[in-house]
């Protein structure tokens, strides 16, 4: 009679805690798991055999290096919800699926289900570039642009004001575009149809040369005119 009391007595406590919040240094949790309180992320650390290494599916926090090489990381699998922090301690790039993490940097990812693994956030030094500026810059690590073959883009009101790739500069207001207004391009290629081009400039050259006729036969009859009075 004792034990079925006892029985009864856990399976209660045990349908109540699974109908209330749990707190942690908070007598009065609102949500599911409430703490008051610092949260330690214990770092595992892996070392790549190659240029390869397989992430871990129950750590949180992993350290991967050092490598003498561009490393390929194979993401573990998870569950919806779950986050990954990965730390890149090698000398090289660390590729996760279709990220690419610098050398000594950090990325955040989130499992999506459906979707995989999503990047959340990218630190490179702790800091962001402020529209106020920024100080205590380094070049050897802090710079404007991109780490992947993508172009770097600036625009002014939405519309484009710049593009620096690999095979593309092009700087100015509606620059880069092919009917745009007022452009103005650098680099190769300059940033317009050369094929539209052409046309223009034979057109401009023509009318000069017209030009040129008229000023000369002007010319001409001023010096029959100088001739014929002095």
């Amino acid at each position: 009679m004792i034990k079925c009391q006892f029985f009864s007595l856990l399976l209660c406590s045990t349908l109540a805690l699974y109908s209330q919040n749990v707190g942690i240094n908070n007598p009065n949790p609102i949500v599911s798991f409430d703490i008051k309180g610092g949260i330690a992320t214990r770092a595992f650390s892996v070392t790549p055999v190659g240029n390869e290494v397989n992430i871990p599916g129950n750590e949180s926090f992993v350290i991967v290096g050092p490598g003498t090489t561009a490393v390929t990381c194979y993401a573990p699998t998870a569950i919806n919800g779950q986050r990954l922090i990965l730390f890149n301690a090698g000398g090289f790039n660390l590729n996760f699926l279709t990220y690419m993490i610098p050398p000594n940097e950090v990325r955040e990812f989130i499992c999506r289900s459906p979707g995989g693994w999503t990047m959340l956030s990218a630190t490179s030094g702790g800091r962001g570039w402020s529209t106020a500026g920024n100080a205590a810059t380094d070049t050897s690590i802090n710079f404007i642009g991109t780490t992947d073959n993508k172009p770097l883009k600036i625009k002014i009101n939405n519309i484009n004001a710049g593009l620096i790739s690999s095979s593309h500069l092009s700087l100015g207001y509606q620059s880069g575009l092919a009917n745009g207004l007022n452009n103005t391009a650098i680099g190769d290629p300059l940033g317009m149809k050369y094929s539209e081009l052409i046309p223009v400039l034979v057109k401009a050259k023509q009318e000069l040369k017209e030009e040129n006729e008229q000023y000369n036969k002007r010319i001409e009859k001023l010096e029959a005119l100088k001739k014929k009075y002095i």
